[in-house]
């Protein structure tokens, strides 16, 4: 898997519930971040659109 590249974006706007923020999201990705043991790339979404 060394050579295969996997780009996450996350065009999760979030919501809000029962007057609470959520942004379910923004939750696994900062959770990839920290258990990112594949190379994952983090792009901004047109960023993630044009990376090859």
């Amino acid at each position: 898997m060394a050579h295969i590249k996997v780009a996450i974006v996350n065009e999760d706007g979030g919501t809000t519930l029962l007057g609470e923020e959520l942004n379910r999201g923004n939750e696994v990705v900062e959770a990839l971040r920290h258990i990112n043991k594949l190379g994952l790339l983090f792009k901004e979404p047109l960023e993630g659109l044009n990376h090859r």
